[in-house]
């Protein structure tokens, strides 16, 4: 079987991120970056999605993911590089996760650390005609991904407002439970 690509944008919405927490200034630190699980969208069209609100990414069998970011607005967002860390994390949902589990999901899997989960380095892309600078995730799934996994993903992000100030944000769908409501 030939593999396929699918590229999956996320899409953050800043503009309403920022208007939203503009009366608590703790958030957009490093250390305390805007929980944004409700400013984003994964578009992706030839990818399979399942959960109630369509937005758990169901790996396909001998398939080239291709993970990057922006903005609904246009401005500059890009993947925060941690001293070499990754800025794409997955956790394998089982009591036991194990580096032969990951071995059977994803091709040439990076390294299982001590709490069951990949680290993905980021690649550079270079995209619109200003030819700016952007990172991606890129892994293949391998030809016998199981039926029942199911993976969580933590995206950390920055990005620089109006002012010239930069910010962080960080997608954990299945975070910790500190996340606002959407907007209205």
């Amino acid at each position: 079987m030939d593999s396929i690509t699918v590229k999956v944008n996320v899409r953050v919405y800043i503009d309403e991120m920022l208007d939203f927490f503009r009366n608590d200034n703790s958030y957009g630190t490093l250390e305390k970056p805007f929980p944004a699980e409700s400013f984003y969208e994964l578009v992706a069209p030839y990818a399979k999605f399942s959960g109630p609100l369509k937005n758990i990414l169901v790996f396909e069998n001998n398939t080239e993911y291709l993970c990057f970011i922006e903005s609904v607005s246009g401005d500059d967002v890009n993947f925060v590089e941690l001293g070499g860390d990754s800025q794409l994390d997955m956790w394998m949902i089982t009591s036991s996760p194990s580096q032969e589990k990951w071995d059977k999901i994803i091709q040439n899997a990076p390294k299982m650390d001590a709490d069951g989960k990949l680290k993905f380095k980021p690649e550079d892309r270079t995209s619109g005609a200003e030819k700016r600078n952007q990172k991606e995730f890129k892994f293949m799934t391998t030809s016998t991904v199981p039926d029942d996994v199911r993976l969580k993903f933590s995206i950390l992000f920055e990005f620089t407002d109006k002012s010239g100030i930069v910010f962080y944000g960080n997608i954990d769908p299945w975070g910790s439970g500190e996340s606002k409501p959407p907007p209205p």
